[in-house]
């Protein structure tokens, strides 16, 4: 008896809301306006097939308010005695409670769409570089790129993130600059150490390259630097990556090769254009 009544108390699971427009106003528009308004004749350039539910109604409010008008003034549908009134006043009535739904927080009016392409803020990119290639570096600051200004306390709004042609310089000079902190020479000697270069910075710079090479050494085979540069492309474009894409990638390395370079010299030609390709430089 007790198990009976547990089961009886128990909450059933709430019935899907009924969509009134398909299940009662849908059928009418079949039977007598569809036959006008098709992919086909779409006289008055409309198409009325498309719009399956109340989502898609919501989403073209203005062409149903027009539909409202053309049924309440008699004009549509025209010339069709099995329209009767009482079909008339059930389309305008069920469509003008449809179309209140849009004051009401319908759930297909709460979905804004996919993002709009930006660029990383200087945040993200320096946090990318980070995670890419070891080097923790204030790129944005060094390589002189204008603050992000957003104009809000949000430092990621899409359309404040934009690229002038003299900003996507800079990121050309800021992948060389990162680059040039691994592949480059150690400034040891005190004419060749910048000033702002202490010996403590040096020493970090030496472990960040060593971390970094650590993933693909100096003496690896083409088939290891292949498979590096497809691990690095897919994290630095953050999608896999086509075979077509890798080819590309593989031909700078290859003639760098073939022109004298030595691997590491030709691996670094091949990274900087991993990190100045929209790709990596917006989020998609």
């Amino acid at each position: 008896m007790l198990v009976a009544q547990l089961a009886m108390a128990r909450p059933t699971a709430a019935a899907a809301p009924v969509d009134a427009f398909a299940t009662t106003l849908r059928p009418i528009l079949q039977a007598h306006c569809v036959s006008c308004h098709n992919p086909t004749k779409r006289v008055g350039g409309v198409d009325l097939t498309p719009f399956e539910n109340e989502s898609a109604v919501l989403k073209d409010h203005k062409l149903w308010r027009r539909v409202i008008e053309q049924v309440e003034t008699e004009q549509m549908p025209p010339d069709d005695e099995k329209f009767t009134a009482a079909m008339g006043t059930t389309l305008v009535s069920g469509l003008k409670q449809t179309l209140a739904l849009l004051d009401q927080g319908h759930p297909s009016l709460l979905d804004p769409g996919p993002s709009l392409v930006r660029r990383l803020s200087h945040v993200e990119y320096r946090n990318a570089i980070r995670d890419l290639t070891g080097v923790d570096l204030d790129v944005a600051q060094r390589v002189g790129l204008p603050q992000d200004s957003t104009g809000s306390s949000y430092e990621n709004i899409a359309a404040a993130l934009l690229v002038q042609p003299t900003l996507l310089e800079k990121y050309f000079t800021a992948a060389d600059l990162v680059l040039d902190r691994l592949f480059g020479p150690l400034p040891t000697a005190p004419k060749t150490k910048p000033a702002w270069q202490s010996d403590a910075e040096i020493k970090k710079q030496q472990q960040q390259r060593d971390a970094f090479f650590a993933m693909v050494p100096e003496t690896a085979d083409r088939a290891t630097t292949q498979a590096f540069l497809a691990r690095f492309t897919r994290r630095a474009w953050r999608r896999p990556i086509a075979a077509t894409e890798l080819d590309r990638l593989l031909k700078i390395y290859d003639a760098a090769l073939a022109q004298g370079d030595a691997p590491r010299t030709a691996l670094r030609r091949t990274l900087k254009p991993i990190l100045v390709a929209p790709d990596f430089l917006f989020r998609i």
